[in-house]
């Protein structure tokens, strides 16, 4: 008997629930397959009251009350089990779940119940395309996931193609979320028509939900009886199902500890709060409240100081892989290791430093126990590679002084702590204005610059590390342990770079020896302009200075040797590192490797080594040639951890953000996408950062290029306001307000600027920010460009028009500033803004207000004052000849193609069409 309970009972095991038939399968229901209910009886024509009967009625009076007693028992059990048999058998819930036990069953109810505080998809048994019912759970679900833009993605359109049903589905397919659904579909610019496409949308979303089409990866049930695997599904969709990975409990645990944080933090900021309002009784303001509610994202609003931290790491790495395979060597032992490979070159090095630290009078030896309390500096040498002009390395040794070691107000003031650089659209200008003034260009590197400047504290330094003998210090005549008082600035100093450039600036202003009597630029300080009477001629000189690298353009040969006499008798120059810079002799002016033909007027530079030596570290030269650096379907996810190395992916991005500033405007727009991600980058991040380079390489003899429209006589004046010519030339361009609002072309003239600026309105795509472009053009080349994402989200084109022209025109009074304190503009004519946009173009000039601008009304005075100023004016261009357009979003190919060969050439095919 026991065995035939086991049979029965390992029968009741194997059916599991219930089993479709034809016909239910048809009407879309389920029922309880016979076969199935007799194998759950032995005997079916008999019921439980039967058996309990007969086996009460047999006595037994063979005194075997033991068995009866057993026998008893084993049919208590069997009914208890028959009769919840019974129980499930009529129960729906044992339809849907199978015939589980009570525990069992009471467990599934348990899980499949809809928790709002733990989001999970109900179950479904369903297959998809059958219709499920719509509980209340799953409507609750999908309230939460519309809420709370939970990941969704739909299986290929299952409609009946050529219906609206059909082509809706299509329309918003791509749709990752259920709120992209409803945006996706309503589109039109009726409000009540978009109102009805919402209210289909909604419709859709319940309809597509109940049949299954739309799965959703990270939420999905994971019991096994679901009618998809969450797991898989996850994974097919290369994300995570929390509920996979951790138990209810977990959750609840984890929920309950995160809630108790946040409620701790907020009692603690609103008692803080009392605490410093301690005569007020009132709790938070609203405007408080949303600022502690909001998550500052640093990767898209990071500071102006991120931006140049990005540049100068770039600038780094760019100058680095200029010097070679052989690292520097990081500390004096290294450099003077014997197995160093470039021993000797380095030895040679430090010994022309100290010669020239020598020499210089750089420091005086005193006794250490003179110096009372004040604590010496530190020193170490830093070793660097440096490509000269001819292109062979320079290794340079430079001792400096360790500047952590400093105190504040005690060895340098806080506001004497930068050096003089001129910007790289400042130097772009001035190498335009040589060209386009028929110039001659030449560069100049002064040696041990900051040793030139006085100390003007009492600074003490530990003796360098070459001083040292058997690692013993140094000693005086009397065996006394001696430091180094310095007498000149030393780099690696505080305000060692702020010592020098007032040195500079001394020279070129107000040295009486040499009488130098340049004239410093308002509009940039580390440019210098001289005009002056040589042998019955009038003269120019302009000099760009970046820390000790100079840039001189000079009307003439005799004015150029006139101030190389004069700066080589005060400063001693570099040889190798200076002189004129032709087509046959290059000079390399901040990476840039510029090419200058005075008799064509042509000045070309690009950064060719750089982006060589680039591609040759991130190894991508052998991989396939990639004809854009952005393509326009590209969509780059945030994400909230890291994939792949950091330093990697910034070593990267720096290297060409930096390239994009000096020399490439092409790929401005690419590297700023790219660079907000820099902070969490993913593997697709880093595939699109590798085909920048592969770009970047297979275009690398693009280059900026100026041109010198006439060949006229040059003429050379002191101030602006005295040129007939430009009196002439203004009458020319000055046009109605009528006339610039038709679309025309900018004048192709000598030395005139031309700014473009434009805007893509809502743009990125995970804030909904628009990005602003501008390029100034002059004399047939980009001097300056921006490529940027707004700090607001505008909430129209106009609004993003207006943004952009904003900060362009920053740009532009800066520009406008050189060319008047150069004398080559009117000063109260204004600069041309060429935009597209007519509703920027009318509020800019304030011919129509708007209530709807309240917001930005601070940016539209700005621009008024400017043009009631004769700052700037606005004009209407075209946009497919709009020049900004390149720098607010990826173009498709011919566009792009367009786009680059308005701002950038190709020496070789130039070359070839003009040998033609």
């Amino acid at each position: 008997m026991g065995n035939d309970a086991d049979s029965r009972n390992q029968d009741r095991l194997t059916c599991r629930g219930p089993s479709l038939t034809d016909s239910t399968k048809q009407e879309g229901k389920y029922s309880i397959d016979e076969e199935c209910i007799e194998r759950l009886w032995e005997q079916p024509e008999r019921s439980p009251e039967t058996y309990v009967r007969k086996e009460e009625a047999r006595k037994d009076t063979g005194g075997m009350e033991r068995k009866k007693k057993k026998k008893k028992s084993v049919l208590a059990r069997k009914v208890k089990e028959m009769n919840e048999v019974s129980d499930l058998l009529v129960n729906e819930d044992a339809e849907r779940y199978g015939p589980l036990t009570k525990n069992a069953l009471e467990e599934a109810r348990e899980k499949a119940a809809y928790d709002p505080r733990n989001p999970l998809r109900p179950l479904r048994i369903e297959p998809v395309g059958v219709v499920a019912p719509d509980s209340e759970d799953f409507k609750a679900f999908r309230k939460a996931a519309f809420d709370n833009d939970y990941m969704i993605r739909l299986v290929d359109n299952p409609k009946q193609q050529g219906k609206e049903s059909w082509k809706r589905y299509q329309k918003y397919q791509v749709a990752n979320t259920l709120r992209e659904i409803v945006e996706l579909s309503a589109t039109s610019k009726n409000a009540a028509k978009r109102k009805e496409q919402k209210a289909l949308a909604m419709k859709d979303i319940a309809n597509d939900a109940v049949r299954g089409y739309i799965l959703f990866p990270q939420h999905e049930n994971k019991s096994p009886s679901h009618y998809v695997n969450a797991l898989s599904i996850a994974k097919m969709f290369s994300t995570v199902s929390i509920h996979c990975l951790y138990s209810t409990e977990e959750l609840k645990d984890k929920r309950t500890e995160r809630m108790n944080e946040i409620y701790s933090e907020y009692k603690n900021r609103i008692v803080s709060k009392r605490t410093e309002k301690k005569s007020s009784t009132a709790l938070l303001s609203f405007q408080e409240q949303l600022e502690s509610l909001w998550e500052y994202d640093e990767v898209l609003d990071r500071i102006e100081s991120r931006l140049q931290y990005e540049t100068y790491y770039g600038a780094a790495a760019v100058s680095e892989l200029l010097c070679g395979d052989i690292p520097d060597p990081k500390h004096y032992k290294s450099a003077t290791a014997a197995n160093h490979p470039e021993r000797n070159e380095w030895l040679e090095s430090m010994k022309r430093e100290r010669k020239t630290l020598q020499d210089r009078k750089t420091w005086e030896l005193v006794k250490r126990k003179s110096i009372g309390h004040h604590k010496p500096v530190k020193c170490k040498y830093v070793y660097r590679k440096k490509r000269n002009k001819d292109s062979s390395l320079q290794y340079k040794s430079r001792l400096v002084g360790c500047g952590y070691s400093q105190i504040p107000g005690v060895d340098f003031h806080a506001d004497e702590l930068y050096a003089g650089v001129c910007s790289y659209s400042s130097m772009r200008f001035l190498m335009s204005y040589a060209c386009g003034k028929g110039y001659i260009l030449s560069q100049s590197d002064i040696t041990g610059a900051y040793l030139e400047a006085p100390v003007t504290e009492t600074i003490y330094m530990e003796p360098p590390p070459d001083m040292f003998v058997d690692s013993k210090p140094p000693v005086d005549e009397d065996g006394d342990e001696v430091v180094c008082l310095l007498k000149r600035s030393l780099y690696g100093l505080k305000s060692s770079g702020f010592a020098w450039s007032e040195c500079f600036k001394e020279f070129m202003l107000k040295d009486k020896k040499y009488n130098m009597g340049f004239k410093q630029f308002t509009g940039e300080p580390n440019l210098y302009r001289k005009t002056f009477d040589l042998n019955g001629k009038i003269e120019e000189i302009v000099v760009g200075i970046y820390v000790d690298d100079c840039l001189i353009a000079s009307s003439s040969e005799e004015a150029r040797q006139w101030f190389m006499k004069r700066i080589g008798d005060r400063f001693p120059v570099n040889q190798k590192s200076s002189g004129l810079i032709t087509m046959k002799d290059p000079g390399l002016v901040l990476s840039m490797n510029v090419r200058y033909d005075i008799k064509k007027g042509i000045l070309q530079f690009d950064q060719k080594q750089s982006i060589e030596l680039l591609a040759k570290k991130f190894e991508v030269i052998n991989q396939k040639p990639r004809s854009l650096p952005f393509t326009h379907d590209i969509k780059l996810p945030k994400l909230k951890e890291a994939e792949v190395s950091q330093t990697d992916y910034l070593s990267i991005i720096g290297s060409c953000l930096h390239i994009s500033q000096v020399s490439r405007p092409d790929i401005s727009y690419s590297v700023g996408v790219l660079s907000r991600h820099s902070a969490t980058p993913g593997k697709e991040h880093m595939k699109v950062a590798l085909d920048l380079v592969n770009y970047l390489y297979n275009t690398k003899e693009l280059s900026i290029q100026y041109n010198r429209e006439s060949d006229g006589e040059m003429k050379i004046y002191e101030k602006a306001s005295e040129l007939e010519d430009l009196e002439k030339t203004s009458s020319l361009l000055e046009k109605s307000i009528e006339q610039r609002l038709e679309a025309s072309e900018p004048p192709k003239l000598s030395n005139e600027l031309n700014m473009f600026a434009d805007a893509d309105y809502a743009g990125d795509r995970n804030t909904r920010r628009s990005t602003s472009g501008m390029i100034i053009m002059m004399n047939g080349g980009p001097i300056s460009w921006l490529s940027r994402l707004q700090k607001l989200c505008a909430l129209s084109t106009a609004e993003a028009e207006i943004y952009a022209v904003t900060e362009s025109v920053k740009e532009a009074i800066h520009m406008k500033l050189l060319c008047e304190e150069c004398g080559i503009r009117k000063m109260n004519r204004p600069m041309t803004v060429y935009e597209d946009n007519n509703a920027c173009i009318h509020m800019g000039h304030g011919l129509r207000g708007s209530k709807a601008a309240k917001h930005y009304e601070v940016r539209l005075r700005f621009l008024h004052e400017n043009v009631r100023n004769k700052v700037i004016e606005f004009a209407r261009i075209s946009t497919k000849k709009q020049l900004a357009d390149g720098f607010t979003k990826a173009l498709p190919g011919p566009a792009f193609k367009d786009f680059r060969s308005k701002v950038l050439v190709d020496p070789n095919v130039e070359t070839i069409n003009n040998t033609a």
